[in-house]
């Protein structure tokens, strides 16, 4: 019993993982896919020197939240444990991706998806940690590697919501899945005695 019980927490620990990454990578190509209408729609611009320079910065700001975010949640997960640190950044990438559909402006695009970089960076970080700390040590590493596959789920994902999704705001309304993600795995986890 006590065996069974250990393995469901375990796999549930592992596909937590796995659809944290995934969602990590489906929003991370979301805002490549759906950027020139976004750009186009909030600054009513045509000429596409300016496009490619708001661009610029959404994406570039995107990226550089992921290197800080790794890096501080990582600290901030050894001091209120690696459960919740992982829950706070993808219910906070959820939030933020969220909050684009309704942008009133590319500033905002910018701030929001530095903000989701910074917690994505976190997730990055986070579920390989807690991976490493709970899973048996026999089979670490091959889960480990399985669940780094997530990311690339996910941005092969993000053509099917592009398939799916005609407009750009109904496509950021997917910030409600790690939203959902975030509450399911703070109730279904248990931290790392380490």
């Amino acid at each position: 019993k006590d065996s069974e019980k250990i393995g469901v927490l375990l796999w549930s620990l592992f596909i937590i993982c796995f659809l944290c990454n995934m969602c990590a990578g489906l929003i991370s190509t979301l805002m490549s896919v759906y950027l020139p209408p976004v750009v186009q729609a909030l600054t009513g611009q045509t000429n596409a020197e300016e496009l490619s320079t708001i661009s610029a910065y959404i994406q570039s700001l995107y990226i550089s939240g992921w290197a800080v975010g790794g890096f501080f949640l990582g600290f901030i997960s050894d001091k209120i444990g690696r459960v919740k640190a992982l829950a706070l950044s993808v219910a906070l990438f959820g939030v933020f991706t969220l909050l684009i559909s309704f942008s009133p402006s590319w500033e905002y695009v910018v701030l929001l998806r530095l903000a989701s970089g910074l917690s994505v960076g976190g997730i990055l970080v986070i579920t390989p940690m807690l991976l490493f700390e709970i899973w048996p040590k026999k089979s670490r590493a091959v889960m480990i590697g399985i669940d780094s596959i997530g990311f690339p789920v996910g941005i092969f994902s993000s053509g099917l919501v592009t398939l799916l999704v005609g407009s750009w705001r109904d496509a950021f309304l997917i910030g409600l899945l790690p939203l959902a993600l975030a509450v399911f795995g703070l109730f279904i986890l248990r931290e790392s005695d380490h």
